[in-house]
């Protein structure tokens, strides 16, 4: 009997996440739920059935969920990565200061622990750390469409798409893209016909692999954004961020490199977080920074581009809250 009793459990494991990779997120509950009762001395389990109720919207069970994965194996900062978000969006900061302090006692070095100290701190780094957004995005990107479409009613693309055929050139012009950020494919699937040859970038690995099951892309270059666009042979006449800006601070690296790799009469799309007044960005507590139009105005005049539309429209839900964002449409 004793024997039986391993195999079941690691089956059932593994279904129940197989079905939260494919999005069957009712099916999954049930079966992590299930798993638990057999056996609820499981970190891993209950680390797993947090992330499902977290992707679903339910936060609150999501932090008892991880708290007792934590009881039973204090020592896993991966668990203590996914709760301290929940505990900043609750604004329970001294308890999300709490997770991080523990994460920097197994792992000093640990990137993500010490660039959420820096905004709890009010400090605004220049972006992202690297090994922040791939952690992030390989771990999302199973449900990431899902998740943006149904939770988070994340339109971005559409806006932008928007923005660069009422204010764009003529409407039968067909871009040589880079999308840049590019995760799944999501805003590419937007442009449609207006894109001819697309190159995608993205920082992370299961993000390219979610987006080259799409056929959308010429190529596909993993790595950062800004380092692999100013390495690479190719020219563009439409550059795409969709969604990068809100994780870049200081933006003249990526600007500079979008200038040298732009054709004549090419053009620049992107999406921020707006901010209202201040002349430098902003890390939020959500790892994500805001851009106000001034700082974005002073950037481009810097860099010899030119505004051509600016809008601000709600771009996706947080919290069941609206986020603005400023949409921008730049003549390079």
């Amino acid at each position: 009997m004793q024997q039986d009793a391993q195999p079941s459990r690691l089956y059932w494991k593994m279904l129940a996440t197989t079905l939260h990779k494919q999005g069957r997120y009712a099916e999954a509950l049930k079966i992590y739920r299930q798993a638990i009762l057999t056996n609820p001395t499981d970190a891993d389990l209950s680390f797993n059935l947090g992330n499902l109720l977290r992707t679903i919207g339910q936060n609150e069970k999501a932090v008892g969920v991880y708290e007792h994965a934590h009881r039973l194996n204090p020592k896993d900062p991966d668990i203590l990565i996914n709760l301290a978000p929940l505990y900043r969006s609750s604004q329970k900061l001294d308890k999300a200061r709490q997770c991080y302090e523990k994460i920097l006692e197994i792992d000093p070095e640990n990137v993500t622990a010490l660039y959420f100290m820096a905004a709890l701190d009010g400090n605004t780094p220049t972006r992202a750390p690297s090994e922040y957004i791939v952690e992030l995005f390989d771990q999302y990107a199973p449900t990431y469409d899902q998740h943006m479409n149904q939770v988070l009613k994340y339109r971005a693309p559409e806006c932008l798409r928007n923005l660069l055929m009422n204010y764009g050139p003529a409407r039968q012009r067909r871009f040589t893209t880079c999308d840049l950020g590019c995760g799944t494919g999501r805003s590419m699937e937007a442009f449609g016909h207006l894109v001819n040859e697309v190159d995608g970038y993205d920082l992370s690995p299961v993000m390219l692999q979610r987006a080259a099951e799409k056929n959308i892309y010429r190529q596909l270059i993993a790595g950062d954004c800004i380092e692999t666009l100013a390495a690479s042979a190719s020219s563009y006449d439409l550059f795409v961020a969709a969604d990068l800006v809100p994780y870049i601070g200081a933006l003249d690296p990526l600007f500079a490199a979008i200038r040298e790799k732009a054709k004549t009469s090419a053009f620049l799309l992107f999406s921020t977080e707006f901010q209202d007044g201040g002349e430098s960005p902003r890390l939020l507590l959500t790892g994500r920074y805001q851009h106000s139009l001034a700082y974005i105005q002073s950037r481009l005049q810097v860099h010899n581009m030119k505004l051509r539309a600016f809008q601000v429209e709600a771009l996706r839900m947080q919290a069941d809250q609206p986020i603005r964002g400023g949409l921008y449409l730049i003549e390079l």
